[in-house]
């Protein structure tokens, strides 16, 4: 008997909400995965929180690999559902879902390849593409009731880099090397993002 009252004393703990705390509300964040928005649906107050987002960036820089210059652009996009845990009815979290991945890395040189001062590849471009299904996993916190705020850390497994290149050759016999050398340079560099970092700020009303 006595546990079955409290049993039921925890389920009118749970489920003793008025229905504006079932009301989704919007959120505006910043982080890692660029700028977002985000649509959060209470499922259990206080407990149980489904959300759908969205995130964009783009940006472009200068690098060097290897001696070789290039033009590189990242362009950030991943739409997310995302189920958050408060397992302690209060602003932790731990988060879980999956990612549609779309982000996307282009490169491509900004001077001729040379070798022994005979240029060898007067163009190489460079595309690379990841896993379009990822997971992701974090913890979090959120602060407020009505106007929030919520700091959240975690990772995206977007998997392995998916490389390719077009070279435009122009000494054959000295150019495949270099261009296999450039291949593996650029591949290592792009799987140091297999396991995306992310940390996001938002702001909620």
């Amino acid at each position: 008997m006595k546990k079955a009252f409290i049993a039921a004393a925890l389920l009118m703990q749970i489920f003793a909400v008025g229905a504006s705390d079932y009301i989704p509300d919007a959120r505006l964040s910043v982080g890692t995965q660029g700028v977002g928005l985000e649509i959060a649906q209470p499922l259990i107050p206080r407990y149980l929180t489904l959300s759908a987002q969205g995130n964009y960036f783009s940006y472009t820089d200068n690098f060097n690999e290897d001696g070789t210059e290039y033009d590189g652009r990242a362009r950030l996009l991943t739409i997310g559902v995302l189920l958050n845990l408060h397992p302690f009815a209060n602003g932790f979290r731990f988060t879980g879902g999956v990612y549609d991945n779309q982000n996307y890395l282009h490169a491509n040189n900004t001077q001729p390849v040379k070798q022994d001062g005979i240029t060898v590849a007067s163009n190489i471009d460079v595309d690379a593409t990841f896993k379009h299904f990822a997971p992701y996993t974090g913890v979090g916190w959120v602060w407020g009731h009505r106007i929030t705020a919520s700091l959240d850390a975690g990772v995206m497994f977007q998997g392995k880099a998916k490389t390719s290149f077009m070279v435009d050759c122009t000494a054959q016999a000295l150019c495949q090397p270099t261009v296999n050398q450039e291949e593996q340079d650029v591949q290592r560099e792009a799987d140091k993002y297999r396991f995306y970092p992310v940390v996001r700020f938002a702001v909620g009303f």
